[in-house]
C-alpha cells in the first residue's frame, strides 16, 4: 500500500500531507481492523490500543497489544493483523517521512529506535496515553484543515511532540539528555494553542509572545527548535 492509498481511508486526507491519523475512537474503521491478509508498506506507521486488545504479525512474528500499549511498523515490513478484540479502540498514525532525525534530537532518535528494535511494544502511563491521544486528536483536525495558515509547521512540532512522548515511555525521563527542550515543547504546546484561538485576528510573533510572557526573539527560537 502505498502513499497515495490512504486516501481511500482517509477521504479528508491532504493531498501534501506527511501525518494522517485513523482511529476508531467514535467511529468504526474501513480498513486495517479487519484485515486478514498480508500486506506491505511504503510508509511507517505506529498503532496504539487505547482499549482493548489486538494480535498482530509482523515479519512473522507475533505480537499482542493490550490497553496502553504501542508499537511501530516500519517502511516494507510485513504486517497482518491476526485478532481484533471486540469493542477495541486503537488509534494508527501513518507517517510518510519520519522526520524526526533533526539535529536537536538525533540521539533520542536512535536511542529510541534502538529500544524499538530491541522490544518493539512499548507500554505507555495511562496519563501519557491520555497526552499521546490529545495530540493524535490533534494531529488529525490539523492534517484535514485547509483553513491553518501555518499547518505544516504546526503539524512537525505536534509530531516533534509525539517523539518526546513515545521516548518518554520507552525510555523513561531520565533517559532525557537535558529538561530545556521537555520546556520547550510545553512552551510550544501553549503556543499552538493560543494560535489556535487567534490565528484569523493576530499573526505577529510579538502578540502570541506577550500572551506566554516571553520575548519575541526567544518564542521565535523556540519555535524554530520545535
Amino acid at each position: 500500500i502505498v502513499w497515495d492509498d490512504l486516501k481511500i481511508f482517509i477521504p479528508e486526507m491532504k493531498e501534501d500531507s506527511n501525518i494522517a491519523v485513523l482511529d476508531n475512537f467514535s467511529s468504526p474503521f474501513n480498513s486495517f481492523e479487519t484485515t486478514n491478509c498480508c500486506m506491505k508498506f511504503d510508509f511507517l506507521f505506529t498503532i496504539f490500543v487505547l482499549e482493548g486488545s489486538i494480535e498482530i504479525q509482523v515479519d512473522d512474528v507475533a505480537y499482542s497489544l493490550d490497553t496502553n500499549d504501542w508499537i511501530v511498523v516500519l517502511k516494507g515490513q510485513k504486517y497482518q493483523t491476526l485478532n481484533f478484540g471486540d469493542n477495541s479502540k486503537i488509534g494508527i498514525c501513518c507517517f510518510k517521512n519520519w522526520y524526526l532525525y533533526m539535529e536537536s534530537c538525533a540521539s533520542r532518535a536512535i536511542n529510541l529506535l534502538d529500544r524499538i528494535l530491541r522490544e518493539p511494544i512499548i507500554s505507555f502511563s495511562r496519563e501519557g496515553a491520555l497526552e499521546y491521544l490529545d495530540v493524535c486528536k490533534q494531529i488529525k483536525k490539523y492534517a484535514s484543515d485547509d483553513n491553518s495558515v501555518c499547518r505544516t509547521n504546526i503539524l512537525e512540532g505536534y509530531h516533534f511532540i509525539l517523539f518526546m512522548l513515545i521516548h518518554d515511555n520507552a525510555l523513561g525521563k531520565d533517559g532525557l539528555e537535558c529538561d530545556d527542550i521537555k520546556s520547550k515543547v510545553v512552551i510550544y504546546r501553549m503556543f499552538i494553542g493560543y494560535v489556535e484561538d487567534y490565528y484569523s485576528e493576530e499573526r505577529t510573533v510579538g502578540f502570541y509572545a506577550d500572551k506566554l510572557g516571553f520575548t519575541p526573539q526567544y518564542l521565535s527560537s523556540v519555535i524554530y527548535q520545535i
